[in-house]
């Protein structure tokens, strides 16, 4: 499917945050008193120890150094990826996928007393944000949280991409067409999923994204009809927005890349 830009998309760059980095400059000053620790006990002294310590310092600084050369610009004619390892474009009218996926994060869960300490330091927000941008021929453009601002370059990114692909979907199937999205089908009567699951439209309650997943439910039923993680549904959320047309019931407020998700 080949899409157009919905509106002129005045250039932004935007660059990794400090997350990274400054996880990697705490990881090793908490790894130096272990190395000084084994450097006096340990005798004789191993001078591989002052090696490898120096190696995983030069090792965060390259990797920082790459980080900080990371950027991402969106303009009218697309997306544009820079890093250390080339550049990658993909231009709107490209675009044929996008996958959404919205992780909820436990920071002292994952990285203990570390993960807890950034967490005070920076007060990250609870999820992270993860869209696979693809198209054309060459890789995926990836936008995640690592970037700053990522939500602000995710909503323009589907605000650029989303209203052509509704609007191509809900053209199809209001002519009796049957749309996949993956392992979903849609069709002006029925939602499918793999065949095995069918749900009629008057008999759908509500459809959302609840955080890492997409959740159907069937009317006056308390478990969902039909959960799978929200990334292995392409076009998820044009999904959601065509199934709205034709189940008005399940409508939210709103397009924010939050707006749909439930925490």
């Amino acid at each position: 499917m080949t899409t157009a830009a919905s509106a002129v998309l005045e250039e932004r760059t935007f660059r990794p945050n400090y997350s990274l980095r400054v996880a990697l400059a705490m990881a090793s000053l908490a790894s130096a008193p272990l190395f000084i620790w084994t450097y006096y006990l340990i005798e004789p002294r191993i001078p591989l120890i002052l090696g490898i310590a120096a190696l995983e310092v030069l090792v965060c600084a390259a990797i920082c150094w790459a980080q900080s050369q990371t950027r991402l610009t969106l303009d009218s004619i697309g997306l544009h990826y820079h890093s250390v390892f080339g550049d990658r474009q993909i231009l709107w009218q490209e675009v044929t996928e996008t996958r959404y996926l919205v992780s909820p994060v436990n920071l002292g869960a994952h990285f203990g007393l570390l993960g807890y300490a950034i967490s005070a330091i920076f007060k990250p927000k609870q999820v992270t944000l993860s869209l696979r941008v693809i198209g054309g021929t060459g890789k995926p453009i990836k936008v995640t949280s690592s970037f700053a601002q990522a939500k602000d370059a995710i909503g323009l990114i589907l605000g650029q991409v989303l209203p052509p692909m509704i609007a191509d979907a809900r053209m199809r199937v209001g002519r009796g067409e049957r749309v996949e999205f993956g392992p979903l089908t849609l069709s002006s009567t029925e939602v499918a999923f793999k065949t095995r699951i069918v749900l009629p439209i008057p008999e759908i309650e509500k459809a959302e994204l609840a955080g890492s997943n997409l959740l159907i439910r069937r009317a006056g039923k308390w478990m969902a009809a039909i959960k799978v993680r929200s990334d292995r549904i392409p076009n998820v959320l044009v999904f959601l927005e065509v199934l709205e047309l034709f189940a008005p019931q399940t409508r939210p407020a709103g397009i924010d890349p939050l707006g749909r998700v439930r925490l």
